[in-house]
């Protein structure tokens, strides 16, 4: 997806997160929706941000705990674009064949990155992407020539599963199939869907940790669920 030149009715750039962005995704909510870019300025200048490795979780805990009703995020994909298309001749197949000589765009300014320590090796830096990926098993990495800009689309992979499983009781495959659409789901959020008390909600989510379903990934607050057992 190519980013917009300006912002719009249902565009609105934020150079950061903050308190801002959580009011425009309120705006959009109530309304006809719309997306919020983070890392542009107001002007469309591309700025970026630094992402820890929990940044994303932290982000839509932010909006959970600042919105009520509280708007949920579905955070499944982050894309990276970059003025500049591939060498001449060169095809995403063949990057991703590994199978191809390295060339900088500017051979001056990437050595002095390298001597600096900002290039760890030429040539290596897709691959790494591809090996992550797969080592982590539920991402997969989408690369795009269009000639003039280059793309990479990291989001959640498809197909891996996340379906109720066999003779899971259906009390406890609705929590299933809940915590596995969305990691960040409460007790509180699952009672009003499922329209159960909490001890129920408890008891089955115990139930499925106590049988290797799902498992929890940090605390009640700033955690979330993972599922581990298809």
């Amino acid at each position: 997806m190519k980013i917009p030149k300006t912002e719009s009715k249902r565009v609105e750039f934020k150079a950061t997160f903050n308190n801002d962005a959580i009011v425009s995704l309120v705006t959009f909510a109530n309304a006809d929706g719309g997306d919020v870019y983070i890392g542009i300025r107001d002007d469309g200048k591309v700025i970026g941000v630094t992402l820890a490795k929990e940044s994303e979780t932290e982000w839509v805990n932010e909006v959970k705990t600042k919105t009520a009703p509280s708007i949920i995020p579905e955070a499944h994909r982050i894309e990276f674009s970059n003025p500049g298309g591939l060498p001449v001749g060169l095809t995403v197949d063949e990057l991703l064949s590994d199978n191809y000589r390295s060339q900088p765009r500017n051979p001056r300014i990437a050595e002095l990155f390298r001597y600096s320590g900002l290039i760890e090796q030429y040539g290596s830096g897709i691959r790494r992407i591809v090996e992550e990926c797969s080592a982590h098993g539920g991402v997969e990495a989408i690369f795009s020539d269009h000639s003039s800009w280059f793309e990479v689309v990291l989001r959640k992979r498809t197909g891996t599963g996340l379906v109720l499983p066999e003779r899971l009781p259906e009390s406890k495959g609705k929590i299933f199939t809940l915590l596995s659409a969305n990691p960040f789901v409460t007790v509180p959020e699952l009672m009003k869907v499922l329209s159960v008390s909490h001890t129920a909600v408890v008891k089955n989510i115990a139930w499925l940790k106590a049988h290797g379903y799902v498992r929890r990934v940090g605390g009640a607050r700033g955690g979330h669920w993972e599922v581990v057992r298809q």
